[in-house]
């Protein structure tokens, strides 16, 4: 066993995900290390693991087919969770980023990455993968409802962006206490959504 192998132990199922990233993208290594220095804010993963361990995970991967992630129950019986929900955009290649900057002038490509993960465990409860031009608050409700399907939510923190009626509406109909930052220009109606009117008013009171 390396030295890497040695200080590093990165659970099969990162091994697994990170790998789907590379495959499906096409990204290299250097892009894959960039995307677990990103996620490690969120979840529980070595920010400064090397490439060449990531790229030695990944070929020890046997067998993404048989792997067993769990069933819809997993969390169940657990207790109630906080969810945190964001979403990153990630260049999908550096190869060539001067030449592309001086001489090509072209956008350089990106997905982004949503995901939801249990605040105490750090755990990812549940992600989606999206062009860059994705907005983040699209991809709120199928995270939050299958996270749902998982876990009892108790409650939801998420950024500016995941603000509006309709993600308001799903946490009110899971009986989840939203702890989703109010855009500044919020209006106080309700729009068809009394649980969205209800904290506006309350941040407006502060």
């Amino acid at each position: 066993m390396g030295t890497l192998e040695r200080h590093f132990s990165t659970p099969i199922a990162i091994s697994i995900f990170l790998a789907f990233l590379k495959v499906s993208f096409r990204i290299p290594y250097r892009t894959v290390q960039g995307i677990v220095r990103g996620l490690s804010q969120y979840v529980t993963i070595v920010e400064d693991i090397h490439l060449t361990h990531i790229r030695r995970r990944m070929i020890r991967i046997k067998s993404i087919a048989n792997t067993d992630f769990g069933n819809d129950n997993e969390g169940k019986g657990e207790g109630p969770i906080t969810l945190i929900v964001d979403a990153s955009g990630l260049t999908v290649s550096n190869k060539g980023h001067y030449i592309e900057q001086k001489w090509i002038r072209k956008k350089k490509e990106f997905v982004k990455l949503h995901i939801a993960v249990d605040a105490k465990s750090k755990k990812v409860v549940s992600f989606r993968i999206t062009k860059g031009t994705v907005h983040d608050a699209k991809k709120f409700c199928p995270l939050v409802r299958e996270a749902a399907k998982k876990y009892d939510i108790e409650k939801l923190h998420a950024d500016k962006a995941h603000d509006n009626r309709r993600n308001f509406n799903l946490l009110d109909e899971l009986d989840v206490e939203p702890a989703i930052e109010i855009r500044n220009n919020a209006s106080t109606r309700s729009g068809g959504c009394q649980l969205r009117r209800e904290e506006v008013l309350l941040i407006k009171k502060l």
